[in-house]
């Protein structure tokens, strides 16, 4: 579940379709539904932040703020929801 909300989180509160495939057991639905709470609840830590916000790598290897939070946040979700 960590991985799919980080992915989730790094693409501006979508699942990419090439990244789809690793959650085939989970229902389009079911992603669509995870997608929506997990960007809700990023907003609620980040009210400021909208799907336009920049990229979480500014270059390969060069992880910015936006990663950092983005780990924090999953790491935060995972301890709620083991």
């Amino acid at each position: 579940m960590a991985l799919l909300i980080k992915l989730i989180l790094q693409n501006k509160g979508k699942l990419s379709k090439g990244k789809r495939t690793a959650f085939a057991e989970i229902s389009d639905e079911e992603i669509d539904r995870i997608e929506r709470g997990v960007w809700r609840a990023w907003q609620d830590v980040h009210p400021t932040e909208t799907r336009e916000r920049p990229p979480l790598a500014d270059e390969e290897g060069d992880l910015n703020h936006n990663q950092v939070q983005a780990d924090e946040y999953t790491e935060a979700a995972t301890i709620r929801n083991p």
